[in-house]
């Protein structure tokens, strides 16, 4: 894989409000997001997007929708021991793989997208951190007006790995048939980053994939070769836990996106959100960043989300 030079971020936090983060969680992983949302989020504009109503108060209020529940396969996904969706993890989280392109339509239906003003959506997990500075640097090398889909693709370019974010251009997400897709797949047992991948085939998005680091792949990647792609510019990492401690090193560079569990079983966003490397490649202006307001949306059949209140 072709890997990038690594990029400038120096003036890179002038275009915060270029990008809308839709960040997935639920009740269940509300923590992951209040994590998320005092750290990383605290820069940018972070819509997130979970199950039901989160059921606590956080401070500043944080931009939410609540999707209803979604629709699975009628019929079950296990067939046979060892299949792909018999495992505890996999049977546990089926139901929030249908709620990703879902919250994209939120994403496009926004006042924020409709305006104009936002040129790029990153749609990621709430157990995933955020290296602003490094994401938006990155994108200014980027047409918005093209079709473009960002992250941490397959070998075969199918589709990017959903643990490491995907990053849809303005053009991108305006092109996807959403309520096609969303119909197409509720029929069949998927996973997020299948059905986007499989949406954007037939939208004909371009993939940028040389920003992968590899992990999607090559799971057991070495800390040397990680540091190694790290130097060229990787970008988008999953599966990045057993990595922590050279993430952690202030003298390394760091991806835009990872994903995954430490050994201690904590996500890195958790260990992240806490250290003085979490705060190495964000913006200068996190603290004092006004949040956009206006996330409300155009009459739709989601009229069930609820915005912009604590929760």
């Amino acid at each position: 894989m072709a890997q990038a030079a690594p990029v400038d971020t120096s003036n890179a936090c002038a275009d915060l409000s270029s990008v809308l983060f839709v960040v997935l969680t639920a009740r269940a992983t509300r923590h992951r997001a209040r994590v998320a949302h005092g750290s990383w989020c605290a820069a940018v504009d972070c819509l997130f997007v979970a199950d039901g109503p989160l059921g606590e108060s956080w401070a500043p209020a944080p931009r939410w929708a609540v999707l209803p529940r979604a629709i699975t396969p009628h019929k079950s996904c296990c067939r046979g021991a060892g299949g792909f969706f018999c495992s505890p993890h996999r049977r546990r989280t089926l139901a929030a793989q249908y709620r990703f392109l879902p919250a994209l339509q939120l994403a496009r239906r926004s006042a924020a997208f409709a305006s104009g003003r936002v040129r790029w959506v990153v749609l990621l997990d709430d157990d995933s951190f955020v290296f602003v500075a490094h994401l938006l640097g990155l994108l200014r090398q980027y047409n918005h007006t093209h079709p473009l889909l960002l992250g941490e693709f397959k070998p075969n370019g199918r589709y990017a790995c959903g643990g490491g974010g995907a990053v849809l251009s303005r053009s991108a997400l305006r092109r996807l048939d959403l309520g096609t897709c969303i119909a197409s797949s509720r029929r069949r047992c998927m996973q997020s980053d299948w059905m986007l991948g499989e949406c954007a085939e037939r939208a004909r998005l371009v993939r940028v994939e040389r920003h992968g680091c590899g992990s999607c792949s090559t799971p057991n990647v070495s800390d040397a070769a990680l540091a190694a792609r790290l130097v060229g510019g990787c970008h988008f990492m999953q599966q990045a836990g057993r990595h922590v401690h050279v993430l952690l090193q202030s003298d390394r560079r760091s991806p835009s996106i990872v994903h995954g569990r430490t050994a201690t079983n904590r996500t890195l966003s958790a260990e992240l959100g806490e250290s003085e490397a979490g705060r190495r490649g964000q913006c200068a202006a996190a603290r004092t960043t006004t949040r956009h307001s206006n996330y409300t949306t155009r009459t739709s059949k989601l009229s069930s989300w609820l915005v912009g209140r604590p929760v």
